[in-house]
């Protein structure tokens, strides 16, 4: 079953490949925000103003490495790029090392949103794979369309639940600093014991806003209905680029493309996760109730290192967020997490690419680029193993 929801996902993406017309489109500036800052006299209510920041640069990294049975595995993820309220434009980074397997793509501008369509950045993806100075342009496809009002009610309804738990979390942390600029350490075991008890039992008090907060996230896109817009716009366009390449996709089999695509996102699912993180937090609450605190700072002591630090310093132009854990056995093995946020509010223009085609066309380009498409096959073929 998971090889066929994979499967549909991935044929999904394949669909992805078109454009609808060509030009560019003039967009005005979209002027840099401040933000206000007065609220932020707690680590928790700085926290919790990062969705104000809505125009200027961001930056995203998560740096993880993992130590298991003598075996290390990295990987670091990056996005960078712009923000104009709902526009955006941005690229990515990744590099995976596990088991003998270097991944290393670097995609620039590779995805720009607005005027309800995402425009992914062919050239970026063919240059990350080792081509250069290639001329294929970008393809476009539906952006998921997200009802305003159910975004705003599920982005209060996320701070404050996220705040419940941070404020949990930070029972057994040392807390530093002032207007904005906070740093939380949780370092010894009697930290831990505190943070944990006090976040079972948030998550015990608040079980049905965290269902009604994931049944939320599931309602801001109707997967079935965006689905049956993004295949049907691209169906014919697909039939006519694999007949260029030789693979002679046929309608039915757009049909059932499409078909998988909804099984795989099927919205009815909600019901069973809900029942699922619902019986998480039972779980846990027995677990934790049924362990002493001896038993527990005993499971401390079979670590070398555990630590985890929160930093955010919020300002009126700019926000920065950072959390590392660091999770060491005495046996050797290890985890370690380094993420970041950055956002700088500055005045962003974002527009539609000029250089669109459609899937057709890409596809006549690759075929006469025989050593970029064996390329990118190839890449594809590594990335799925």
């Amino acid at each position: 079953m998971k090889l066929k929801r994979v499967t549909a996902l991935a044929l999904t993406a394949v669909m992805a490949f078109s454009a609808f017309g060509c030009g560019s489109e003039k967009k005005k500036t979209t002027k840099a925000t401040k933000v206000d800052v007065a609220s932020a006299t707690s680590l928790e209510n700085a926290v919790v103003l990062l969705p104000d920041y809505t125009t200027g640069e961001f930056t995203m990294t998560a740096d993880i490495r993992v130590v298991k049975d003598g075996e290390k595995e990295d990987m670091f993820l990056s996005t960078t790029g712009e923000r104009a309220g709902d526009d955006l434009r941005t690229g990515a980074y990744l590099k995976l090392g596990a088991k003998g397997q270097n991944i290393d793509m670097n995609m620039l501008n590779v995805i720009t949103v607005t005027g309800g369509k995402a425009y992914i950045n062919v050239d970026s993806i063919l240059t990350s794979i080792g081509a250069s100075d290639t001329k294929a342009g970008y393809y476009a496809i539906p952006a998921p369309e997200i009802d305003s009002s159910k975004r705003k009610d599920y982005e209060k309804d996320l701070a404050e639940v996220s705040k419940l738990f941070l404020t949990a979390m930070l029972e057994g942390a040392e807390v530093t600093g002032k207007e904005g600029d906070f740093t939380a350490k949780i370092n010894d075991a009697d930290g831990y014991i505190k943070s944990l008890k006090a976040m079972v039992k948030c998550a015990t008090e608040n079980k049905e806003k965290i269902e009604e907060l994931v049944q939320k996230s599931g309602d801001l896109i109707d997967y079935e209905k965006y689905i049956d817009k993004l295949i049907d716009s691209v169906g014919d366009d697909l039939v006519d680029a694999s007949s260029e390449l030789g693979m002679k996709i046929t309608k039915d089999q757009v049909n059932q493309i499409k078909k998988s695509a909804k099984e795989a996102f099927n919205q009815k699912d909600s019901a069973s996760s809900l029942g699922s993180i619902s019986d998480s937090i039972d779980e846990l609450k027995n677990v934790v109730e049924n362990m002493s605190e001896e038993d527990m700072k005993k499971s401390y002591e079979s670590f070398k290192d555990a630590a985890v630090t929160i930093t955010v310093k919020a300002e009126e132009k700019s926000y920065n967020v950072n959390a590392v854990f660091n999770i060491a056995a005495k046996d050797g093995s290890s985890v370690s997490m380094d993420v970041t946020y950055k956002f700088e509010s500055k005045d962003v223009k974002i527009s539609k690419p000029g250089n669109t085609k459609s899937l057709s066309e890409i596809a006549k380009y690759l075929k006469d680029n025989p050593t970029i498409f064996g390329s990118l096959m190839s890449q594809a073929y590594s990335l799925g193993r």
